[in-house]
């Protein structure tokens, strides 16, 4: 497999075009883009942060259904 390196001025529109069609994770993000070959130093860091701001993810993420309880202290 090639690697096909992605100057950084490309990296958001990749990120952008890989994360939109499900709105997939970070990890899932980095590895979709490893299958073809793209890379950049910062890859995996950067698919975690993109998520992190996207505002969709944010809004349907995993959210804590279980009410508040108080931690007992010893």
């Amino acid at each position: 497999m090639a690697i096909l390196p992605i100057p950084r001025e490309d990296v958001q529109q990749v990120l952008e075009e890989a994360h939109a069609p499900g709105h997939i994770g970070g990890a899932k993000i980095y590895d979709h883009l490893m299958t073809p070959g793209y890379y950049w130093p910062t890859m995996e860091i950067d698919s975690a942060t993109f998520v992190k701001r996207c505002k969709v993810c944010q809004l349907h993420g995993n959210l804590i259904h279980a009410p508040a309880v108080e931690l007992p202290t010893h």
